[in-house]
């Protein structure tokens, strides 16, 4: 009886430890992904300041404070009074990741909340069906995910459908606002928050891209 107790104690410590572990996992993720973001954002506006980003990411300013602070030493980013802007190593950075992906933040599509979109350039053969990148998106709070390539002219669901021939309006809206070339992936996503859209469509690109090994060393 003795034993049965202290067995059920054991395996009550190791899930608490795994749970622990899998809380910090997603944690660190998530400014991984946010960091991403910032460039992106420091990118596109030089010189937002913390509340200006703050908003734009939809996040606090605390977060953010400690987001630019990790960016600075990196040497990706510095501050003056005017705001932060990326260093020349940060613009270097933000061109090696846009070689390989493309952020499509004011794509809409019709009956997705918040839908946002990734372009993945020239990487559809290291996607199998998709339910990875799925995945990985729901992980970081998407509602939901369509992972899509471009092959032989057409439009995609991996290995399941020609959407060009399934739905064509959702292809036509597709082209409409992102340059798909051919063995490219879109990834588009969607959510109660643009936020988590984001954060679930950058993080089935990284997924793609960890696989080749083209992106651990940047962000």
């Amino acid at each position: 009886m003795q034993q049965s107790k202290e067995l059920k104690r054991f395996i009550l410590k190791i899930i608490k430890h795994s749970i622990r572990l899998s809380v910090e996992s997603l944690k660190n993720l998530t400014v991984k992904i946010d960091r991403l973001r910032a460039l992106f954002v420091l990118s596109s506006y030089p010189g937002v300041g913390r509340k200006r980003l703050s908003s734009v990411l939809d996040v606090g300013e605390g977060y953010v404070r400690n987001i630019i602070g990790s960016l600075k030493r990196d040497g990706l980013v510095r501050e003056d009074r005017v705001g932060n802007f990326l260093t020349s190593r940060g613009k270097a950075v933000v061109r090696s990741i846009s070689d390989h992906l493309v952020a499509h933040f004011d794509f809409n599509v019709a009956g997705f909340q918040n839908s946002k979109a990734v372009l993945v350039k020239g990487l559809s053969e290291h996607i199998k069906m998709g339910l990875e990148e799925r995945d990985a998106a729901i992980r970081m709070g998407a509602t939901g995910a369509l992972i899509i390539t471009c092959s032989g002219g057409n439009f995609w669901f991996p290995g399941l459908v020609n959407l060009s021939d399934a739905n064509p309006e959702l292809v036509q809206s597709i082209k409409g606002q992102i340059k798909m070339d051919e063995k490219d992936v879109v990834i588009i996503t969607w959510s109660k928050s643009a936020k988590d859209s984001e954060r679930g469509a950058l993080n089935a690109a990284i997924e793609i891209l960890e696989k080749t090994g083209k992106i651990s060393a940047l962000i």
